[in-house]
């Protein structure tokens, strides 16, 4: 099942919310799209953070624990025409393909990507929870909240 909003498509990959099939201000899947701050992607407005903001009800910034649902599931280097990524394959046949993208106050990788959750690391004071690859894994982890990566939106029909 495939939910589509603009040009932000919910793939059903049989976990707990559907995934964007891109980052949040991407126009293709394989484009890194915007930067953001935590606290920028975290201010609601309207009850709605960045992410529902940009795409509307229902979309929303994953938590970790759906960060961890979904790198459950199997996942592999993969090239595409304009970048490096990990592709993530569900058991139900429907994958997602996350793509390198700009991290760390601006400067620009090829080789990496780092993604927010919503959720703060209640163990390092000024981090939130986030999970980053490189051309060896996935690696779950937090970053300072001022610092900008990348958004991967989720969508939660029930918000």
């Amino acid at each position: 099942w495939i939910l589509t909003h603009n040009i932000m498509k919910a793939i059903d990959l049989g976990l707990s919310v559907m995934w964007g099939d891109r980052n949040l201000g991407a126009n293709s899947p394989e484009r890194a799209g915007g930067i953001y701050t935590w606290t920028d992607a975290t201010k609601k407005v309207n009850g709605l953070d960045l992410a529902g903001q940009m795409l509307g009800k229902g979309w929303r910034l994953p938590t970790y624990q759906e960060i961890e649902e979904l790198l459950s599931n199997r996942f592999r280097p993969s090239f595409s025409p304009y970048s490096f990524g990990i592709q993530v394959q569900s058991w139900n046949g429907n994958s997602i393909f996350l793509p390198a993208s700009n991290i760390d106050l601006n400067t620009v990788s090829s080789t990496r990507g780092q993604y927010w959750s919503s959720t703060l690391d209640n163990e390092m004071p000024g981090c939130a929870n986030q999970f980053r690859f490189d051309q060896r894994g996935v690696y779950g982890g937090s970053n300072k909240i001022e610092y900008k990566q990348s958004i991967r939106p989720v969508f939660d029909p029930n918000i």
